[in-house]
């Protein structure tokens, strides 16, 4: 058999920044809070095309059918976008926030303990003299995802229920799946405040090179039984209406790895007590590897085209419907942050969904 999919990837809880009204400020020593008038946005993703091949083995008098079915699909999607007046987009919680401070009230040697968020007002009001107005915004943001999914079963099968007009075969067998996913985001500033009670913080300018980035791989590879049904009924000589699902349970390991980097500009302002963050490109990185289980579902409803020919030796199928392929737990968060003058993880467990139709 052979077949092309045209699917798409939703990942749950990828979330990777906020679009949020400058008037609706942080407390600059705690960070990025979820603030008011604020939308969480997510990975964009599009729609990419796939494959699936297979071959399998009928022994006609028993009617046992043994069958290996291999599905590879990659994705990749980019974006941009800029915000409007008055609105800005604060980092998720997934960035190591103390690395991309600029202000710090206690002076230079707390800089990576007790930071504001982000970089640059928008709206021209000051930062430093009155702390609490400091807002954590960029103006710019672009973002990118690459998904790789592969699928492997062998499987065996017989009918259990045949009528004039409806077949039923359970199938049982061992279900492999590895996915690889990678997701960037980078944050810039081009505001530039002015007149002589503002600050010339913008420390993010994209046309001096500046960027601040958050980058996530996942990679999960699992093993495990699988069981499931197939279902076909017809509707006339060639006609069919065809529904397949089936579980797994797999178990293997689950790797992430997330990067923070910072790349600034340096520049002096004009308020008394400000801190400003030396020209120096600073990264986090933390990993993490665990082995567990991950269950699978998949389901499958279309229509179905066949005939036989050949005195009925032989047989062509072609079919056309929506499936719907669902990966608990594949991907783990990892948070690492120094607010608090200590490092924790913060692992979040994410369900990637494929969908579309084969």
């Amino acid at each position: 058999m052979g077949a092309a999919v045209y699917e798409q990837v939703r990942v749950q809880g990828g979330d990777i920044a906020l679009l949020q009204d400058a008037g609706a400020r942080s407390n600059p020593l705690l960070g990025v809070q979820f603030p008011q008038n604020a939308t969480t946005i997510q990975f964009p993703e599009d729609l990419s095309w796939g494959f699936k091949i297979g071959v399998g083995y009928r022994d006609l008098i028993s009617d046992w059918t043994a069958q290996i079915r291999y599905n590879y699909f990659k994705s990749v999607t980019n974006g941009s976008l800029e915000s409007g007046y008055n609105f800005g987009f604060a980092p998720s919680y997934y960035v190591n926030r103390a690395i991309f401070s600029i202000y710090s009230p206690t002076g230079p040697s707390n800089s990576y303990t007790n930071a504001v968020t982000a970089s640059v007002p928008i709206t021209g009001l000051p930062v430093g003299a009155n702390a609490s107005n400091a807002n954590i915004l960029f103006q710019n943001m672009e973002m990118g995802t690459s998904s790789i999914v592969n699928n492997f079963n062998v499987t065996l099968e017989r009918p259990s229920l045949v009528t004039q007009n409806l077949e039923v075969t359970p199938f049982y067998g061992v279900n492999t799946t590895i996915i690889t996913r990678r997701q960037l985001a980078v944050f810039t500033n081009d505001y530039s405040p002015t007149g002589t009670t503002q600050q010339a913080s913008n420390f993010y300018p994209s046309s001096l090179g500046a960027f601040f980035q958050n980058y996530q791989k996942y990679t999960w590879w699992g093993v495990g039984p699988l069981a499931g049904v197939h279902t076909s009924f017809k509707m006339g000589d060639m006609f069919a209406l065809y529904g397949d699902a089936f579980g797994s349970l797999t178990y293997g390991q689950c790797s992430s790895r997330a990067s923070t980097f910072s790349k600034r500009v340096s520049q002096q302002g004009s308020l008394t007590g400000a801190l400003f963050s030396p020209y120096t490109p600073v990264e986090a990185v933390m990993e993490q590897r665990m082995f567990q289980f991950s269950p699978e579902v998949n389901f499958q409803l279309g229509i179905r085209f066949e005939d036989r020919f050949d005195n009925d030796s032989k047989q062509v199928r072609v079919n056309i419907g929506y499936e719907a392929a669902y990966y608990f737990l594949v991907m783990k968060t990892v948070v690492n942050d120094t607010q608090v003058c200590r490092i924790w993880s913060s692992i979040v467990g994410n369900i990637a969904r494929l969908q579309g139709s084969s």
